[in-house]
């Protein structure tokens, strides 16, 4: 949750239900997988938070989503309805109707179509626009914050960038539990294939430090990378885009939630008002696209440069070690500064 996200979350009202899940970093570091050598260390505390006017926190996915629902719950407008399909949705003229898998329809004012890579919805506007695969192969596993490895800052958000590769792991679950992602280059799968059960043999010539935080989970789930292009049409009358089913990303810059947040912001601030519905969506893509294209831009080509290997590996390695603490949170700007009225600090 970086400052961005934290900042919507806050402008949304939710922020009081998913603070209690989050835990406080330390630092950020960023070290190279071979070595062990440190290439960044970010301290994120008061300067930090003073720099950028809000924290950077983390915590596990499942706790957000929990959190955003013991929001919406507590707001008298909002109803919830779970485990119903959708199968197509349409424009009404004076709104929009959503079809389920059982035969039944809702229909509203409008419909948002926040649901996910493989968007129903979002074929429903654009066409057949499915995910896009980068190449990758996403693992990730949590283990109990007592078996991490002894060697590693468990108080620490930690990025491993290796050839072919790179492994990020934090606290999650108000220091319960410890998140481990790692990420490898060669394999373009989905879950049920036959990608490997897990990650450490991509990771062989690493230092020993991220070998044991790789040893340590008992299993892992793997999924394959995948985005979206850019889709140039995120409306059609009552119906609208958010989120992932809007803009998909690559994990690379951990922006994927905070995106979905912001658009909820801007969604939220385009709706209010006499402006009819149709034009405020409208208005809503025109102000979200060009922001969420170059996070998608920025995640592809980070993710080549963290798993760089000969030479580039070499110059990558010399230019984040003599990049200024400062300058390196400077870069960040761009992302971390955003508020819900599209200024940037």
């Amino acid at each position: 949750m970086s400052p961005n996200a934290v900042r919507a979350l806050r402008w949304l009202g939710a922020w009081d239900a998913v603070e209690p899940h989050c835990v406080s970093p330390r630092e950020i570091h960023v070290r190279d997988g071979v070595t062990g050598r440190f290439l960044q260390r970010i301290p994120l505390g008061e300067s930090f938070q003073k720099r950028f006017g809000a924290p950077y926190r983390v915590l596990h996915r499942g706790e957000l989503m929990d959190a955003l629902v013991t929001s919406a719950r507590a707001q008298g407008l909002i109803a919830l309805s779970a485990s119903r399909q959708v199968v197509s949705a349409e424009n009404t003229g004076t709104g929009a109707r959503l079809v389920f898998s059982d035969g039944g329809a809702a229909e509203g004012a409008a419909v948002i179509g926040a649901d996910g890579l493989r968007s129903v919805i979002r074929r429903q506007i654009a066409g057949e626009a499915g995910p896009v695969h980068r190449g990758q192969t996403i693992f990730r596993a949590l283990i109990p914050i007592s078996d991490v490895p002894p060697a590693i800052a468990a108080d620490c958000v930690t990025l491993w960038l290796s050839p072919g590769g790179h492994v990020v792991h934090y606290p999650v679950s108000n220091w319960r539990q410890f998140n481990i992602v790692a990420a490898i280059d060669g394999t373009q799968v989905w879950k049920d294939s036959g990608a490997p059960d897990q990650p450490s043999g991509a990771f062989r010539n690493t230092v020993q430090a991220l070998g044991d935080v790789l040893e340590a989970p008992r299993s892992w789930r793997r999924w394959a990378a995948a985005d979206h292009d850019r889709l140039m049409r995120w409306t059609d009358g009552h119906l609208a885009l958010i989120g992932d089913a809007a803009h998909a990303s690559l994990p690379t810059l951990a922006q994927g939630g905070a995106m979905a947040l912001e658009d909820a912001c801007v969604l939220a601030a385009e709706l209010t008002g006499e402006t009819p519905i149709p034009l405020a969506l409208s208005r809503y893509a025109r102000r979200r696209m060009a922001r969420t294209a170059r996070i998608q831009t920025a995640s592809r080509r980070l993710a080549r440069v963290y798993h760089a290997s000969g030479l580039r590996r070499s110059c990558r390695n010399a230019a984040m070690s003599l990049v200024p603490g400062a300058a390196f949170l400077a870069s960040l700007a761009w992302i971390y500064n955003w508020d819900v009225m599209g200024r940037y600090k």
